[in-house]
């Protein structure tokens, strides 16, 4: 066992603790595989490669230790379930899925459905396709599946990516839907919407991290599409500047939810697809979590959550107490409605259209009158947020 502790976080001492900590708090019929199972899990990186998204070691699953149900051999396979966004709503939080007994997730993104990759698997598919057509495409899903974890063939494989939502103006996410059904056409997805305007903050905030930590260390940035070249307030007033005039480009909609969504929809069918709210994943955490638990079929208490004062989110109570690391939500400590009141009421303004849009295709509500109003400001409800820009 003393092994385990060599490229792991958890330190020898405390392993004995968190154990019978996490056999008190699972099922009994998961008792037995868990109790065998359990070990810290390994480091795979000492380093994230971005520490303004990540700080700390990469782990080989996302959950400090193992806590898994099966007892069946491990394997490299496709997933069974993607969260394709959306960056900045939350989908950081989906790593906890990786504590519960019959899921294995790794915190990292495979990324694995961009332009060259989606073009080579879509090209597979092509009536006119070659043998070395086929090969490409062998290549690439070999790829997809060496950034993946080992898992067992009855747990639950989940991977998240918010970069297959971003839109390129060229049809790159209805390539993405069609790529990946091509891959696995069973394929269950899990969606995260939230507030814009904290979401486009989140943003802005994110990239100004990154930024600093790159010339720190001593790393050009001008090349660096995600990081800030100039201060967050100056962003933002560029951003607010940009929006007023309605000179909107692609990506640049931080309320452009519809257009992220329909494409894997139309592929995978709408019962296949999960929209959760990152809003009330912070404010009714195990609310929201029930939902997301009976989406891929599991107990919708199997994970509980509660709020951390000092951190000032949500974090996981059983069958672990575990919170994710520090780079995660540091900007919604922030109220930027209040530091930005004139921006914020033209951001609002500005997404006003495309979040009736949201309510509307994802059926919210049946249609956008007094009833659904009623309905969204509530404040204890999903989607509430919706509330300032559809009524």
């Amino acid at each position: 066992m003393d092994a385990y502790f060599v490229n792991s976080a958890i330190k020898k001492e405390e392993f004995e603790e968190l154990e019978k900590y996490v056999l008190k708090h699972v099922s009994g019929e998961d008792f037995a595989g868990v109790r065998k199972n359990f070990k810290p899990t390994t480091n795979i990186l000492e380093h994230s490669r971005d520490k303004a998204y990540w700080e700390g070691p990469v782990r080989e699953t996302a959950c400090p230790v193992q806590i898994r149900r099966s007892l069946e051999p491990l394997e490299r396979r496709v997933p069974d379930v993607v969260g394709i966004g959306f960056a900045k709503c939350g989908t950081g939080t989906l790593q906890f899925l990786d504590c519960h007994p019959r899921v294995t997730m790794r915190s990292t993104e495979p990324k694995i459905y961009n332009s060259i990759n989606t073009e080579i698997i879509l090209k597979e598919m092509g009536y006119a396709a070659t043998e070395l057509d086929y090969l490409n495409f062998e290549a690439v899903k070999k790829e997809y599946l060496s950034k993946l974890p080992l898992v067992a063939k009855d747990e639950i494989l989940i991977e998240k990516s918010p970069i297959y939502t971003e839109d390129d103006g060229n049809g790159q996410i209805e390539a993405n839907a069609k790529a990946m059904k091509r891959i696995n056409p069973n394929t269950k997805i899990i969606a995260i919407a939230c507030d814009p305007i904290k979401r486009g903050y989140s943003m802005f905030q994110m990239e100004g991290r990154r930024t600093k930590i790159r010339l720190a260390d001593h790393q050009n940035i001008k090349r660096c599409k995600a990081c800030l070249h100039g201060t967050v307030n100056e962003t933002i007033q560029e951003y607010t500047e940009t929006i007023s005039k309605e000179q909107y480009g692609p990506g640049t909609g931080f309320e452009e939810y519809v257009l992220g969504l329909r494409p894997f929809v139309d592929e995978f069918g709408a019962e296949n697809v999960l929209l959760l709210d990152g809003e009330n994943l912070i404010a009714n955490p195990n609310e929201e979590w029930s939902r997301l638990l009976e989406f891929l079929g599991l107990e919708k208490d199997s994970l509980k959550f509660y709020h951390d004062k000092e951190k000032g989110f949500p974090c996981l109570e059983s069958p672990l107490k575990y919170c994710l690391n520090g780079a995660k939500g540091i900007s919604r400590k922030e109220d930027v409605r209040q530091l930005y009141p004139k921006e914020t009421e033209i951001w609002r303004k500005a997404f006003s259209p495309k979040i009736k849009e949201l309510i509307s295709y994802m059926k919210i509500c049946d249609k956008i009158d007094r009833k659904c109003c009623r309905k969204l400001k509530k404040e204890a409800t999903s989607f509430s947020w919706a509330y300032e820009y559809a009524c």
